[in-house]
Formats: C-alpha cells, sequence, structure tokens
C-alpha cells in the first residue's frame, strides 16, 4: 500500500531483510542502497534551494529541527507482524506541516507527492510518490487509540527546549476557546428522533432478527431516513404529539431490551446506552405518558448529550459564541519577541461545559510535567477562582495589562490602600472590568 523505498528508513528496513537472506552480500548492497538514498536526497536539498533561494516555512523548518520525529517513537502503536509500514516519523511531521497549511488529507498527501519544499522538509526523494491520503487518518486513529496524541506536541516542545527556543520561567498566558463537534446541531424534537433511529440501526446490525420481529410497520416510515426539521410537522401541537409518539417508542425498545434474556449484548450496545440517557433528560412522564420536559424541567447542559454520533459533545456558550462539542486550553509562550518565538506549550480538552477555572490546576501539572512552569501566568478571570491556585503557590496581582491600555498605578475603583504588586481580590477584579477587559497575571514563587 505504501512505497517509500528511497528514505533513509526504508533503505535501513530494505538493507536488513537483504542482510537476512545474502549475508555474504549485505555490507556492499547496504552501501550501494545507502549511495543511492544519498544522492537522491542531495538532488531534493539542490533543487529547493534553487527553487527557494529565499527559503520557506517548510525549509526554515527542516534547518532549524531536521528530523524531529523519529519512527522508533511509534512502535508501540504498530503491530509487531505484517506487511511493513511506512516511515511514521514523517507522517507526523506531514500532520504538522497539514495543520499549519490548513489542508485536507488529500491536499496534503499531494503537498508529499508535488511540492519540493515538503520533500525536503520530509527528506524524500523529488520521485518519491508519496502516500495515499487514507494513510494520514489511520494514523492519527492509531495516535488516538494508542493514547499518543500529545506525542506530537510533547516531541516539538522537547526538540525546542535544547535548542533554547522554549524555556521554564518566562512569561506564559492560557486561555479557552470552542471546539466544533462534528455534528449536525439539532433541536430537541430532531435529536430525539435521531437518537431512536441510531438505537435502531444499531440494534437491527446486532440482531436483525429480534428487531424485525418487534418493530412494527410504522417505525420503518418514521426511522428509515435521517430526521430533519423541515419534514416535521409545523404547529406546536402537533410537534408535541409527534415527541410523545417517539418517547413512546422509545420506552416500547428499552423496555423490550430490558425483557430480551436471550439478547444480553443488546443493552450494551452505545447507542442503546444513549438512548436510554437522552430519554432520562429530555422526557418526563406524566399520567403514564412521556412528554418533553419543558427548558425548567431539564437537567443541566453538562448532563445532556447533544447527538448520538457524539455522545460526549455538549452545548455550551462563551459571550456571543454558543456552540455544540468540546472547549480546548491553550497556554502558549508570551515573552517579548526578542526572547524567543511564541509556542503552544499545552493543550487540554474537554467537554464545552467544563469551567476554566476547574482547568487551573490541571493545566499547571501539565506544565511542571514538562519542566515548563512559567515565571507569570497569564489568564483572564473566567480562571480567578482563589481556590484553584490556593495550591500552586501563586500570588494574585492585578495585571498592568488591561486590553491594550498600559496601567502605570492602581487603577479607580479599587478599595483603598492597595498598592501596585498587592494580592488583589479577584470579586474586586470582576465588579471593577467588564469580562473582556479583565486579565489576571499570576506571579508563582
Amino acid at each position: 500500500m505504501w512505497r517509500n523505498i528511497v528514505a533513509h528508513q526504508a533503505v535501513d528496513i530494505r538493507a536488513a531483510e537483504i542482510g537476512q537472506a545474502h549475508p555474504r552480500l549485505t555490507l556492499s548492497i547496504i552501501k550501494s542502497l545507502k549511495a543511492c538514498s544519498s544522492c537522491m536526497l542531495r538532488d531534493t536539498r539542490r533543487v529547493a534551494r534553487a527553487a527557494f533561494p529565499k527559503g520557506t516555512f517548510c525549509l526554515r523548518i527542516a534547518d532549524a529541527l531536521g528530523a524531529a520525529y523519529q519512527g522508533h517513537q511509534f512502535t508501540a502503536l504498530f503491530p509487531s507482524h505484517g506487511q511493513p509500514a511506512a516511515a511514521p516519523g514523517r507522517f507526523a511531521l506531514a500532520m504538522v506541516l497539514q495543520f499549519v497549511e490548513n489542508l485536507s488529507d488529500r491536499e496534503a498527501a499531494d503537498a508529499v507527492r508535488g511540492r519540493i519544499d515538503w520533500k525536503y522538509a520530509l527528506g524524500l526523494a523529488l520521485t518519491d510518490p508519496g502516500f495515499d491520503h487514507t494513510v494520514l487518518s489511520e494514523f492519527r486513529t492509531r495516535l488516538i487509540a494508542g493514547s499518543a496524541e500529545l506525542l506530537l506536541l510533547d516531541t516539538l516542545l522537547q526538540r525546542l527546549q535544547e535548542q533554547g527556543l522554549v524555556k521554564a520561567r518566562g512569561r506564559q498566558r492560557t486561555d479557552s476557546t470552542h471546539v466544533l463537534a462534528a455534528v449536525r446541531t439539532l433541536n430537541r424534537l430532531e435529536h430525539v428522533g435521531e437518537t431512536m433511529r441510531a438505537a435502531l440501526n444499531e440494534v437491527a446490525t446486532a440482531a436483525p432478527e429480534w428487531l424485525q420481529a418487534l418493530a412494527p410497520a410504522v417505525w420503518y416510515e418514521r426511522y428509515g431516513r435521517p430526521v430533519e426539521n423541515y419534514r416535521l410537522p409545523e404547529t406546536e401541537a402537533a410537534r408535541q404529539d409527534l415527541a410523545a409518539m417517539i418517547g413512546a417508542d422509545g420506552q416500547h425498545l428499552l423496555s423490550a431490551v430490558d425483557a430480551a434474556v436471550q439478547q444480553p449484548d443488546l443493552a450494551r450496545l452505545p447507542a442503546v446506552q444513549i438512548l436510554r440517557q437522552v430519554w432520562a433528560t429530555q422526557y418526563v412522564e406524566e399520567d403514564g405518558r412521556l412528554r418533553l420536559g419543558s427548558a425548567a424541567e431539564l437537567p443541566r447542559s453538562a448532563e445532556q448529550a447533544c447527538s448520538p454520533y457524539d455522545p460526549d459533545a455538549r452545548y455550551s456558550n462563551k459571550r456571543d459564541t454558543s456552540w455544540v462539542g468540546y472547549k480546548v486550553q491553550v497556554t502558549e509562550t508570551c515573552d517579548p519577541a526578542c526572547e524567543g518565538p511564541h509556542v503552544i506549550t499545552n493543550v487540554e480538552t474537554t467537554p464545552a461545559t467544563t469551567p476554566d477555572d476547574s482547568m487551573a490546576a490541571v493545566v499547571h501539572q501539565s506544565l511542571e510535567k514538562r519542566g515548563l512552569l512559567p515565571g507569570e501566568r497569564l489568564v483572564d478571570k473566567g480562571y480567578g477562582q482563589c481556590r484553584s491556585f490556593g495550591h500552586l503557590g501563586a500570588l494574585y496581582h492585578w495585571s498592568s495589562f488591561l486590553g491594550s491600555t498600559a496601567m502605570a498605578g492602581v487603577p479607580a475603583g479599587f478599595p483603598a490602600g492597595v498598592r501596585v504588586g498587592d494580592p488583589i481580590s479577584l470579586g474586586v477584579i470582576a465588579k471593577t472590568f467588564p469580562p473582556d477587559r479583565a486579565q489576571i497575571a499570576l506571579r508563582f514563587r
């Protein structure tokens, strides 16, 4: 599937295979293969330098960091037997370049195949055919399945630390932003209908004959295609009636699953478990009949699944932005430009409903493990609960930067007797400044 015989790592693999089959020819063939590979890579470097005499981002990355990722770092993600894979270190760097340039998998694979600067950064010959675009998705899946999703960031940070481009005890800032789930945003009626449909589809795959005996004919018409708003009734009364029918259908399916002692695996199906969760949060039983609960009867957003296809996605809002998905806490260096580049030092992904202040200690611990604790960390007032930093040895000071205005003294509105550098109650900051202008500097002892 993958062809990459000119790369150094592939050369090593091929040489090892030849060595096992023909021990006496090993040395000469290895030298020949590596000489051929080196010649081809020299051609890549020569052509890239001629085409881009002033350099490009990819050329500068390769010159500064070299081969940032090595194949042995990803050994645990691949089986020990089977078809040899191409160098995973190149997939890792290709994914980084893909993210920087905001490319799709197909576009990234085309860049590996056709762009000289990418071949230069990846250490490929000009004639290298690259790889199929599906490899990138498969590699990401391996990273997640192997709980190695932070390996790319950690490796890069370690390389930057070795070169003195990132260091501890500097200034860093932490803030959160939204991450959209790859699902359709549904209203409540669509949500319960699509949840029922997803459960039926999964049960039909696991036990088709059992479901065929259970499902009435109307289910095929009601749940045979995606539940979309434009097909639903327009009047509120008709929509409530349909919600009640869907609720009764779901309750009937759950009761049948619970009673199916000969099919115990049905109750453990993910879609059935989501169906049970959604019915518990969205419906209220009244006079022996289920109805959609009112807004006041709903649990908090953190307890409500928003899609049967991504059960961890949650609805949330931050100031003027509302979304369904997740939240990411990003920490980056923000020292003056003369002291080095601004580099992301930590990333934490959480459900969208996770408060910022509950992640302050988590971020601190992650930075400590990497040896990148800052001397000063800037956060907005969303992180400003004193209990979040109490055990971290942090002193709260009002920041000298509010918005883009430099403050030379104690801002108006603070209690009498407060001096520059004094610890300040964060409640005072919250009352004195609007959310988009309050910023807190945490100076660690």
